[in-house]
């Protein structure tokens, strides 16, 4: 593979390959490879995503998009086996009107169905899960947005007999440049608030990433970079750290 030192649009596939670290910061096993594939200026076809044991794929995730880099497809692999699948249609703006899942055993029957409503043609105002086999509705998500059309909080609702119970909810928040700077999800049924905060270098780059459990650091990403591309990340948890090297081709 070559490094890409133009434009981030000069190659078609990236990939790259998450390693764990011993304490000594020393790579451990064969790692955890991403592969990306794009059609044309840069417009993404295929996301595969596997681990390794003794150099074998044992998993695999795969995200097919159409030409216009919208996704089209998700499955799910475990030893090449296919478990689950997930097809999407759209409407005339490109926007999911439907999602049909599907969980492979003997036979391919769709169990969920996801329907969407928009606003302005292009922004989700509601989202409704429904029991294909039942055909009844099971989960309502709800959306708002600010001013400028960012989306500052998501609702999810269970439904049970026609009752509605708030399951969480998420709230998002922005810096003056429109980068998210912040996400909360408060679960009131379990009584938890889980928060993640980025920070963005000069370029609008990512520099950093954290995840908090109410006051409890989770984990925490930092990036660099070469060219305005990404470089290296580190992922530190606890006393766990990993390495993500990026590669262009």
């Amino acid at each position: 593979m070559q490094s890409c030192k133009k434009t981030k649009r000069s190659f078609s596939i990236v990939k790259y390959v998450e390693f764990s670290l011993n304490e000594k910061g020393e790579p451990i096993g064969y790692g955890d490879t991403v592969a990306i594939e794009y059609y044309s200026k840069g417009v993404l076809k295929k996301k595969i995503m596997y681990d390794s044991v003794s150099g074998k794929r044992r998993t695999k995730k795969e995200v097919e998009y159409s030409s216009n880099g919208k996704e089209a497809t998700y499955s799910f692999e475990i030893e090449h086996t296919l478990a689950n699948k997930t097809e999407i249609e759209r409407d005339s703006n490109g926007n999911i009107a439907m999602m049909k899942m599907y969980e492979l055993n003997s036979t391919d029957t769709s169990i969920l169905l996801y329907k969407n409503m928009y606003k302005k043609g292009n922004f989700i105002l509601q989202s409704e899960v429904w029991d294909n086999t039942s055909n009844s509705l099971k989960m309502v998500l709800d959306y708002e947005y600010d001013s400028n059309d960012r989306i500052i909080s998501m609702r999810t609702l269970t439904v049970t007999d026609a009752a509605r119970v708030l399951q969480s909810v998420e709230k998002y928040a922005y810096d003056s440049k429109g980068n998210k700077v912040q996400e909360i999800v408060e679960n009131p049924v379990e009584g938890s608030v889980r928060k993640r905060v980025y920070k963005y270098g000069s370029e609008n780059n990512i520099l950093n990433e954290a995840l908090f459990d109410g006051a409890q650091l989770v984990y925490e990403i930092t990036y660099s970079y070469e060219g305005g591309m990404k470089k290296e990340a580190v992922y530190t948890s606890g006393l766990k750290k990993k390495k993500i090297i990026f590669k262009y081709e």
